[in-house]
C-alpha cells in the first residue's frame, strides 16, 4: 500500500508505505482457484490497509489485482468478499494494463540514474517479476512501444518445479527450461538501446542483500545498480539454504523466503537470454503506475488529494 498526497501542479508527495504478503495467488496455478484461506488473509491485510488509509484522511481508495485474479475461477467470489469484508472495491487489471502501469511507475523514480537527462527518446525496458506473472515493458517516458505478460512468476514457478528448500539441481533445470521457453517469445531486445530497470519484491530484496542492510531501506534501494555478475552470486549464495536460514535475514520476509530463489532465476535468464549485463532496482512499480493514472483523471479539474 502506498498513501500519496496528489497536487494539482503534478507533484507526488509520499505519506505512507506499506508492505504486507498475504499469498493471494497460493495454489491457484495447480486448482485455479483462491482458496478460503488465502482469501482471510487478504482480507484482513486490506482491512488494516483501511484502516491505514482511513486515518491518514484518504479522499479516494484504488486497489487492484494481478495475475491471482485473472486466473482464479472463483475471482468474482473473492472481489465481493473484499468489498463486503473491508469496504474496498478490486478493480481486475489485464496483464498488459499491468505492464502499462508498471513501465509508467517505474521510471516515475527521481533518481539522477534514471532522470539525469532530459532526453525523452532515452529507451527503457522494465521487468516486474510477480507471482503468477512477469511483466515485461518496452519504451520510452513518452510512449510505450511493446509490453507483455508472461505466465511465469516467482510463485508459480515455485510451486509448479521445487518441491524442497533448498531446491534439487534437477528442480533448478527443469524450472530453468520452463522459464526459457516463456521468455523466448520476447523477440530481439537490444541492450545497447535500453536501460533494463527492474521492479517488485526480487529486485528490491536482492537490491538490500547486496548492500547487506539490516532492514528495508528504500532510499538504500532505489537507483541502485546490480550487475548479472553479482546477482548470480548472491544467487549461488542463497541457493543451498534451508527456509529456515532464509527468513533469518533482516531483508527477506518469511512470506518471501520461498519464492526469491525462482524470482531471481527469472531475472538472471532474462538478462542472459538477452544480453544485459546490469539493471537499476526501483521500488516504484504498479502502485505508482496507478497514482499517475488517478493524476491524469484529475488533470484540468484543479484537484487535488490524499489517495
Amino acid at each position: 500500500m502506498v498513501i500519496v498526497d496528489l497536487r494539482n501542479d503534478g507533484r507526488i508527495r509520499t505519506l505512507r508505505d506499506e508492505i504486507a504478503f498475504p499469498r493471494l495467488g497460493r495454489g491457484v496455478d495447480e486448482s485455479g482457484l483462491i482458496s478460503p484461506e488465502s482469501m482471510d488473509r487478504v482480507i484482513s491485510v486490506l482491512k488494516d490497509y483501511r484502516k491505514s488509509s482511513d486515518t491518514s484522511g484518504s479522499e479516494k481508495i484504488i486497489a487492484c489485482g494481478t495475475s491471482a485474479l485473472r486466473d482464479a475461477r472463483n475471482r468474482d467470489e473473492v472481489v465481493t468478499a473484499i468489498r463486503r469484508e473491508a469496504s474496498i472495491d478490486v478493480e481486475v487489471l489485464s496483464g498488459e494494463e499491468e505492464a502499462h502501469w508498471t513501465f509508467l511507475g517505474a521510471l516515475s523514480l527521481e533518481h539522477e540514474s534514471l532522470s539525469g537527462s532530459t532526453q525523452n527518446h532515452r529507451r527503457f525496458s522494465v521487468i516486474d517479476i510477480g507471482g503468477g506473472s512477469t511483466e515485461i515493458t518496452l519504451g520510452t517516458r513518452d510512449h510505450v512501444e511493446k509490453r507483455l505478460s508472461l505466465d511465469v512468476g516467482c510463485v508459480r514457478l515455485t510451486e509448479r518445479f521445487f518441491q524442497t528448500t533448498p531446491p534439487t539441481s534437477k528442480e533448478r533445470q527443469r524450472a530453468k527450461v520452463s522459464v526459457r521457453a516463456a521468455l523466448g517469445g520476447l523477440g530481439d531486445i537490444d541492450p545497447r538501446r535500453y536501460e533494463l530497470i527492474g521492479v517488485a519484491g526480487t529486485m528490491t530484496t536482492l537490491a538490500a542483500l547486496d548492500q547487506d542492510l539490516s532492514r528495508f531501506e528504500a532510499d538504500k534501494v532505489d537507483g541502485y545498480v546490480l550487475t548479472l555478475e553479482r546477482i548470480t552470486e548472491i544467487f549461488d549464495k542463497v541457493r543451498p539454504q534451508t527456509l529456515d536460514q532464509l527468513r533469518s535475514s533482516p531483508v527477506i520476509s518469511s512470506g518471501r523466503a520461498d519464492v526469491l530463489l525462482a524470482g531471481i532465476l527469472i531475472l538472471i535468464e532474462f538478462m542472459a537470454i538477452y544480453h544485459f549485463d546490469r539493471v537499476t532496482v526501483s521500488s516504484r512499480g504498479l502502485r505508482y503506475g496507478l497514482v499517475l493514472r488517478e493524476l491524469e483523471r484529475m488533470k484540468g479539474t484543479g484537484k487535488r488529494g490524499l489517495v
